[in-house]
């Protein structure tokens, strides 16, 4: 049974992450087909608070990411977190 869809007043109001367990998966997956001195783009439509272009980045040492997302909330998340990590120069991220 599928569960019910999510507003999108909600979408925009609250934040949202990925799972650790996911993060990690598809990062593996990545790094299988591309290598991490690769100058790469990276886009992410529905980022979240971007714990996956974080995980990119320090695994992709030259990539540039781009984040996208709904949630003006998700994105001030993300943004923090960036500068936290001392990545935030290889990120960007825009709420709409």
């Amino acid at each position: 049974m599928r569960p019910p869809p999510v507003s999108a007043e909600r979408l925009r109001r609250e934040t949202f992450t990925a799972p650790a367990e996911r993060v990690a998966r598809f990062t593996a997956v990545v790094l299988r087909r591309v290598e991490p001195a690769a100058a790469v783009r990276v886009l992410d439509v529905g980022c979240g608070t971007g714990e996956q272009l974080l995980a990119l980045a320090a695994a992709l040492s030259r990539a540039g990411l781009t984040g996208l997302d709904i949630s003006e909330p998700s994105i001030r998340r993300a943004r923090a977190a960036a500068a936290a990590r001392g990545v935030a120069g290889r990120i960007s991220f825009h709420a709409g």
